[in-house]
């Protein structure tokens, strides 16, 4: 799986996310949803008073097979999609950063209003060997955009000692 606006000479292509990342932001809502359809399906109540209200156990068995499908196979669609059209790539003065399916956000983050670089993992980063690299600026926002989810370990050293490094030269061209 590859991620479309990823070129050649980008910071993406040479640095990756893991494919696998798709498959570790789709169980969280996955299980949720599959835990909550339970409830409302195999709880005594819920199925006595949905009869009650004539609906008969055949559309109650659809509904609960319906809901199903969405959950197990729209979750991973959308984080497919997400997945293709997530984009990065460290320039020479700035990070850019793009998200989204249908609502696009971007932060284009120059090197030296960042403060701080954060490696880190969830949960479900450890169980899949993933790690996050966030961006720390003054802006309370960057947080929402300014991260990088979804790397391996050795992507993560190496997105992370390219930040430094272009935030060093940063700060050494201001102050000259």
């Amino acid at each position: 799986m590859k991620q479309i606006y990823c070129g050649e000479n980008n910071t993406c292509k040479l640095i990756p996310l893991e494919s696998r990342k798709v498959i570790k932001k789709s169980i969280g809502p996955m299980l949720f949803f599959a835990f909550v359809i339970t409830l409302l399906f195999f709880s005594t109540g819920s199925i006595f008073i949905l009869e009650y209200h004539g609906i008969p156990p055949a559309i109650l068995k659809l509904l609960f097979y319906l809901t199903v499908f969405g959950i197990f196979f729209i979750a991973p669609i959308r984080e497919i999609l997400y997945f293709r059209y997530y984009f990065y790539d460290l320039t020479d003065k700035h990070i850019i950063i793009k998200k989204g399916i249908v609502s696009r956000n971007e932060a284009t983050i120059s090197y030296d209003r960042i403060q701080n670089i954060l490696v880190d993992q969830d949960f479900w980063d450890r169980i899949f060997k993933l790690y996050d690299v966030h961006i720390a600026t003054a802006d309370y926002q960057s947080a929402k955009i300014a991260h990088l989810d979804g790397v391996s370990k050795e992507n993560s050293e190496r997105l992370k000692a390219s930040l430094l490094e272009n935030v060093a030269k940063a700060g050494s061209n201001r102050s000259v």
